[in-house]
């Protein structure tokens, strides 16, 4: 127990440090959010439709009306396809209220989030039974992979997320987790039989 605690607070810094260092340190993520040259336009534009915040996508599929007949769901179809095909597509996260940038709250539910991941990972490790290091390592690696590639590599594919950002993430995520993976791998080893 005192030793899937130390796996815990210690995967936990590794992690939330390697996250610190990815964005702020390292020149992963260089390039990969890009700035708007003249985003007074669009602001403007955004704020006198009223939006409530949320997800918001360009062109957006038709919500056909209950009665609507097949002729007026094809047409509608039609519309949006033509939109698609001559672009721009866009999807937008809306805040209408602004806020501080990088607020405590929100440095403290990251740290919440990678706890709850650092127990997840651990718990795995430890369900796998008494394996070597390098396996050990190589799980938490591939769980690293497994996030990266159903969350960021599946936006890439159906929210045309840019490729570039989509790589440097995918980088952050497996790096962080193989680096975090030798920390666990070596705290949470099997343990030696006892002699007797």
């Amino acid at each position: 127990m005192l030793r899937f605690l130390l796996a815990m607070v210690t995967g936990t810094i590794v992690i939330y440090a390697w996250g610190m260092a990815a964005w702020m340190a390292l020149p992963i993520h260089d390039g990969t959010l890009h700035r708007l040259p003249d985003p007074t336009a669009i602001t403007q534009a955004l704020r006198a439709q009223q939006l409530k915040g949320g997800l918001y996508t360009y062109p957006a599929m038709p919500e056909h009306a209950a009665d609507a007949t097949a002729e007026q769901k094809a047409a509608e179809m039609k519309e949006f396809t033509d939109r698609h095909l001559a672009g721009p597509l866009v999807t937008v996260i809306y805040h209408p209220e602004g806020g501080q940038p990088m607020p405590p709250e929100m440095l403290v539910r990251g740290l919440a989030i990678d706890v709850v991941a650092v127990f997840l990972v651990c718990l795995i490790l430890v369900l796998c039974g008494p394996i070597g290091f390098v396996r050990r390592l190589l799980i938490v690696v591939l769980v690293g992979g497994f996030a990266a590639t159903v969350s960021h590599v599946a936006l890439w594919n159906w929210m045309y997320f840019p490729l570039d950002y989509t790589v440097a993430m995918v980088l952050d995520v497996v790096l962080g987790w193989a680096l975090t993976g030798l920390f666990l791998a070596l705290i949470l080893r099997k343990k030696t039989p006892a002699v007797g």
